[in-house]
């Protein structure tokens, strides 16, 4: 027997259920993905922690736990991408917003320079994107389309 209980990092990190919950299928509010290795999940020493769920946003906190090099990741809103961020607001100690910026795409690419983290509220319109296996880096000529399938 597996000593940890994966379904609570998923809803802790991801912000959204197990996959058993949808057939097979992970949803989530969230997706990271390690820009400098250019493969999906977190970058070494990157803690990720969704704090708030709300109708249309989402809080994460983000921390750089490596003392010497900084990290780049990208939030994707939506497992496949099938939400869109409006803005985020970077907050301070007690929730208030200190910078605001629009964003108005699918992927945000945070750097956290070495020992730093970031308090994120991110506001979203979702289910406005076609849902996709595309990655940030991909080829947007050959997008990979989920569709259902022809049962003909």
């Amino acid at each position: 027997m597996c000593p940890l209980y994966m379904e609570s990092l998923v809803q802790l990190t991801l912000g959204g259920p197990m996959h058993i919950s949808h057939r097979g299928l992970q949803h989530a509010r969230v997706r990271y993905y390690d820009a400098k290795r250019k493969r999906p999940g977190l970058p070494q020493s990157i803690a990720a922690l969704v704090k708030e769920l709300k109708n249309h946003s989402v809080t994460l906190k983000l921390v750089n736990i490596d003392l010497f090099s900084q990290r780049m990741l990208i939030v994707q809103a939506g497992t496949f991408g099938e939400h869109r961020f409006n803005e985020v607001h970077t907050l301070n100690e007690v929730g208030d917003a200190i910078e605001t910026t629009v964003i108005n795409h699918k992927w945000l690419e945070v750097v956290l320079p070495a020992g730093t983290g970031a308090t994120l509220q991110l506001t979203m319109d979702r289910y406005v994107n076609s849902p996709s296996y595309d990655m940030p880096w991909s080829d947007r000529e050959k997008n990979i389309y989920l569709q259902g399938r022809n049962l003909v």
